[in-house]
């Protein structure tokens, strides 16, 4: 995460910190975990649609001469589910854990970025019982969302 930055969409310039962010996400007893690094063109949200990490151009607008050309940018996430899911099950699960990038990513998935989510799942404990694909996918959006915000929170 070191020289990972967002906030890039009006002019590297007015760019701020990003990094690598870890979050988890549950609900009746499942539990789906992310890692991002984030280096986004765009500007890091709070859930209620605040800017937690964005540009800090006096007058924002979107600078695509500055950034065109620019092949640098990305958020790269891991989403992790313990869950017995087939090959097209976890590629789901992937495409869910993206939907988290663009709950907390504005704008999310430029021309610029070079986003990607993979999934992996694990084998679960034994006796679990089979997950709910659909719980799985929501957790995963929010695992995302978690892991890309905790990624531009200040550390001690």
């Amino acid at each position: 995460g070191t020289g990972a930055t967002v906030g890039k969409w009006a002019g590297r310039e007015h760019r701020v910190p990003g990094g690598i962010g870890l979050a988890r996400a549950s609900r009746s007893g499942i539990t789906v975990r992310a890692l991002s690094v984030v280096n986004a063109v765009g500007d890091v949200l709070a859930p209620d649609g605040t800017v937690l990490a964005g540009t800090r151009a006096p007058k924002p607008d979107f600078a695509r001469d500055v950034l065109h050309g620019e092949l640098t940018n990305t958020v790269l996430t891991v989403v992790v589910a313990e869950a017995a899911l087939d090959k097209r099950q976890v590629r789901w699960l992937a495409a869910r854990g993206t939907d988290g990038v663009t709950r907390s990513v504005r704008p999310a998935h430029t021309l610029f970025d070079g986003d990607v989510t993979f999934a992996v799942a694990l084998p679960p404990a034994p006796g679990a019982a089979e997950p709910d694909l659909s719980i799985l996918g929501y957790l995963a959006a929010e695992a995302v969302a978690g892991a890309v915000r905790d990624a531009v929170r200040a550390r001690p």
